[in-house]
């Protein structure tokens, strides 16, 4: 597990979906609060996951990902408690943590649905997020 060293303070998600392919088109804006002094790397939990990009103050960033993380470079340092806002853009093939449910040829009836329980380990899956 590693060192938590920001303080999240709110999570703007605004989402598509494709039924069809179960994939989540994304934009997550995360507001949050550096707990050290020159903050310079936000790390964030992104699994199955493609960042198209990310900017603070409408400024790219310079990113990079595994299949694990999205590690976000800031650009400079921060200081302790002063509120930033980061945009990420993404699609994400969730494998757990948001679920699908439609039509299909042995189940017509089933209507559209799509559900989140992501809780503290999941969301990592279908927005990029601090998971524990």
């Amino acid at each position: 597990m590693r060192n938590r060293d920001y303080d999240q303070k709110n999570i703007k998600l605004i989402l598509q979906f494709n039924f069809d392919k179960e994939e989540v088109t994304g934009k997550a804006d995360l507001t949050f609060a550096p707990l050290i002094n020159n903050f310079r790397k936000l790390i964030l939990d992104a699994r199955t996951m493609k960042i198209s990009s990310v900017k603070i103050g409408g400024k790219e960033l310079k990113f990079s990902q595994d299949d694990y993380n999205l590690f976000i470079d800031m650009g400079r340092g921060y200081e302790k408690g002063k509120n930033l806002t980061v945009s990420i853009n993404y699609h994400a093939f969730p494998s757990s943590g948001l679920y699908f449910f439609h039509p299909t040829k042995q189940n017509p009836e089933i209507p559209y649905n799509i559900w989140s329980q992501g809780e503290g380990t999941d969301n990592r899956y279908w927005y990029p997020a601090y998971d524990l």
